[in-house]
């Protein structure tokens, strides 16, 4: 796995995806807040959509295994929160 991978190395691999059997290249979103050991309490944490979370309304349109606000801020503003894309190449 290569988290944050750049543009440039992602259009690498994408160039010469015939050469690797079994890479995937998947989006994904990250965010980084500067002093986060200070304030990570009050920030919160994201994560993964759980199957009992989708079956809320509020969840609906949101894919399993999507992301969204699980504590802190993070949770009170999910709606308004957009993650920003990163690409990560995985290969297996």
């Amino acid at each position: 796995m290569l988290p944050s991978a750049t543009f440039e190395v992602v259009s690498a691999l994408e160039e010469r995806r015939l050469l690797f059997p079994g890479l995937l290249i998947q989006a994904g979103a990250e965010a980084a807040y500067p002093d986060s050991s200070l304030v990570a309490h009050l920030v919160g944490y994201v994560g993964e959509l759980t199957e009992t979370e989708r079956a809320q309304r509020r969840f609906a349109t949101i894919r399993l295994g999507g992301l969204l606000g699980k504590g802190g801020l993070e949770r009170q503003y999910d709606d308004s929160l957009p993650g920003r894309g990163r690409a990560s190449a995985l290969s297996r």
